[in-house]
C-alpha cells in the first residue's frame, strides 16, 4: 500500500551540536514492513548516515549528498534509501573543517540553519498476526478476518496471515460480500460520436476520450489542449495504443515504474511498454456472462494476460482469430487478411496463392490444365450418364405402355357409336392414317393432299356398300332407311377422324404400332 507524505521532519541547527538524529518506528503491531522508498533531504554542511539491520547486526552507509554553496544557496537534493525492518534511522553529521561558514549565515531563513527531510515515498506491508497459520485462523471462527464469500487465506511468512479475494473477484475480502465479480467492463459503446483522436494518436474502443466512450473507467484518456495535444492516462504521456496486440506505451523519467492500475503490468523491466487486461476475469468466467463479453467480434477469441516479470494473471483480453487482423472489441472489427497479397513469397516456386476467408492455399501451376480438362470430361461424362438414364426411363415407360394396350383391342378403345356404325377394317384404316400424321420426321408423314385421298376413299368404298337399286314402290322405305345409313356414316367418319386430335386418337396411334 503507498502511504500519503507524512508531515516533513525540521530540526533546528544549533553550533553546539554535531550530530542529529531521525527515527521511523512501526505505527502498528500489525505492519510487518515498512519501507521508506525516497527521502527529500536538505542539510547544508552534514554528512548524512542511514541505518541498515541485516540478520541482527547494524550497519551505517552513506547517503550520496549533493555540497551547499557558501552561501547557503542548495538545490533539494533527493536521496533514495531503502530503511527496513526495526528502527529507521538516520545521522546527519556535521561535516568538520570542509566547510566555512560565514558569519550571519545561521538564521531562521537559512538553509543552514536547518535540516529538513521529507517522505516522498513510502509503502507498508501488513498482515494479521493474532494466528500464525490460516488452519488455525480458520479454526477460531469468531475472530477469523476473511468474511467474505469468494475470499481465501494466505500465510506470510511463520507468524500471520492476510486475506485475498479469488482469482475473478476484487473488493474487501476483510467484509462481508466484500468480493464480487469484476462485471465493471461495458461492451456496449453507450455515446455516439466519439473523438477518436489525440494528436497522431488513434483511440479505439475499448479505450475513449469521454465518458460513455470506453469500456470502463480505467480505460478513459484526457487529450490536452496543448500544441500538439498530449494523450495522457493517470497523468503519464501515453505515446501509443496497440488494440491488436494489448498493449500501451507510457512515457516516464526515472527508474521507478509508474503503477497505472490493476489491469495493467509493466510488459518487459526494461520497456516503458504495459500489457493491459479488459477485465480481471479468466475466460471462461468472462464467457458466462455473455452481455459483460467482451469479445463481440465473432472471428475473435479470449486471451489470458499473465505477467511475464512476475506471473501473475492479470485478466483477459481479446484478439482476433489467425487470419484476421483489426479491433475484436467491436462488431465486425476483425478483417481478412490477405495473406497473398501482403506476405511476399508466401508460396512455393511453381505455385499461385489463393486467398480464402481467414487463410490461403497454394495451388501447383502445373496441375491447372489437367484439373480443368479433369473437370470438363467428369461434367461431360455427367451429363452424359444422364442422358442415357433418361433415354432408358422414357422406353421402359413407352414399353410398358404398349404392353399395356396390346392387352386391349382397338374396338374397345374408341367410341361406342364408332363401334356400332364403322367395321373393325374401316377402323384399323382410319388410326394407321392417324398414326402416320403424328409421326415426328416430316418425310414420314403424309402430305394433307394425300390423307384427303385415303378418307375419299374409304368414304366411297362404304357408300357403294350402299346403292341398291329400287325394285318396285314397296322399296321406298328400304331406300329411305340406307338414306339415314348413309348420313350415319357420315358422321361415324367424323367422329373417327376427331380420333386424331384427341386422347384416344395417342392410345390408337400406340395400339397400331404395337400391332
Amino acid at each position: 500500500k503507498y502511504l500519503s507524505s507524512p508531515p516533513p521532519v525540521v530540526i533546528s541547527v544549533r553550533p553546539d551540536v554535531n550530530v542529529y538524529n531521525v527515527t521511523w518506528r512501526n505505527i502498528a503491531a500489525s505492519i510487518i514492513s515498512f519501507n521508506i522508498s525516497k527521502l527529500n533531504i536538505t542539510a547544508c554542511g552534514f554528512n548524512v548516515y542511514g541505518l541498515e539491520e541485516n540478520l541482527g547486526q547494524s550497519k551505517f552507509f552513506l547517503l550520496d549528498m549533493d555540497y551547499c554553496s557558501d552561501d547557503g544557496d542548495v538545490v533539494d537534493t533527493v536521496c533514495t534509501a531503502s530503511l527496513e525492518q526495526g528502527k529507521r534511522l538516520v545521522i546527519f553529521d556535521h561535516v568538520k573543517g570542509n566547510l566555512r561558514i560565514k558569519a550571519g549565515s545561521l538564521n531562521q531563513n537559512s538553509t543552514w540553519s536547518n535540516i529538513k527531510v521529507i517522505t516522498t515515498e513510502a509503502t507498508i506491508m501488513w498482515a494479521i498476526q493474532d494466528q500464525s497459520t490460516c488452519t488455525a485462523a480458520q479454526a477460531d471462527s469468531t475472530n477469523y478476518a476473511c468474511v467474505s464469500k469468494n475470499s481465501h487465506c494466505s500465510e506470510i511468512g511463520n507468524s500471520s496471515y492476510i486475506c485475498t479475494c479469488n482469482d475473478g473477484y476484487e473488493g474487501n475480502p476483510y467484509v462481508v460480500d466484500g468480493c464480487s465479480r469484476d462485471n465493471g467492463y461495458n461492451p456496449v459503446q453507450s455515446t455516439n460520436n466519439c473523438s477518436k483522436q489525440c494528436g497522431d494518436i488513434r483511440v479505439e474502443f475499448p479505450y475513449g476520450l469521454e465518458k460513455g466512450c470506453c469500456a470502463r473507467s480505467e480505460f478513459l484518456l484526457n487529450c490536452t489542449e496543448d500544441t500538439p495535444p498530449v494523450l495522457k492516462l493517470n497523468d503519464y504521456d501515453v505515446s501509443n495504443i496497440n488494440i491488436s496486440g494489448g498493449l500501451i506505451t507510457i512515457k516516464y523519467d526515472g527508474d521507478d515504474t509508474p503503477f497505472l492500475g490493476i489491469f495493467y503490468e509493466k510488459y518487459f523491466p526494461s520497456s516503458q511498454e504495459y500489457t493491459w487486461a479488459v477485465a480481471n476475469l479468466t475466460c471462461e468466467q468472462a464467457q458466462q456472462n455473455k452481455s459483460g463479453y467482451a469479445c463481440v467480434d465473432p472471428r475473435s477469441e479470449c486471451s489470458g494476460v499473465t505477467s511475464l516479470i512476475l506471473g501473475d494473471y492479470i485478466g483477459y483480453r481479446c484478439k482476433c482469430k489467425s487470419g484476421f487482423q483489426g479491433n475484436p472489441y467491436i462488431p465486425d472489427g476483425c478483417e481478412d487478411v490477405d495473406e497473398c497479397g501482403t506476405i511476399p513469397n508466401i508460396c512455393k516456386e511453381g505455385e499461385k496463392c489463393h486467398n480464402i476467408e481467414g487463410s490461403y492455399n497454394c495451388i501447383p501451376q502445373r496441375n491447372n490444365l489437367m484439373l480443368g480438362l479433369v473437370t470438363g470430361l467428369s461434367v461431360a461424362f455427367g451429363i452424359l450418364l444422364l442422358g442415357v438414364v433418361a433415354s432408358l426411363v422414357i422406353r421402359r415407360w413407352k414399353s410398358d405402355v404398349e404392353k399395356k394396350l396390346r392387352r386391349k383391342p382397338l374396338t374397345e378403345i374408341v367410341a361406342a357409336q364408332v363401334r356400332e356404325e364403322a367395321t373393325e377394317e374401316e377402323i384399323n384404316g382410319v388410326a394407321s392414317l392417324a398414326e402416320m400424321c403424328l409421326r415426328l420426321r416430316g418425310e414420314e408423314r403424309p402430305t394433307m393432299k394425300e390423307v384427303e385421298m385415303t378418307l375419299q376413299m374409304v368414304r366411297m368404298k362404304r357408300l357403294k356398300s350402299y346403292q341398291i337399286p329400287p325394285e318396285s314402290g314397296t322399296d321406298v322405305y328400304h331406300l329411305l332407311r340406307r338414306s339415314r345409313a348413309k348420313d350415319s356414316i357420315d358422321q361415324s367418319f367424323a367422329q373417327v377422324g376427331e380420333i386424331v386430335w384427341t386422347n384416344q386418337a395417342k392410345d390408337v396411334i400406340a395400339w397400331s404400332k404395337s400391332s
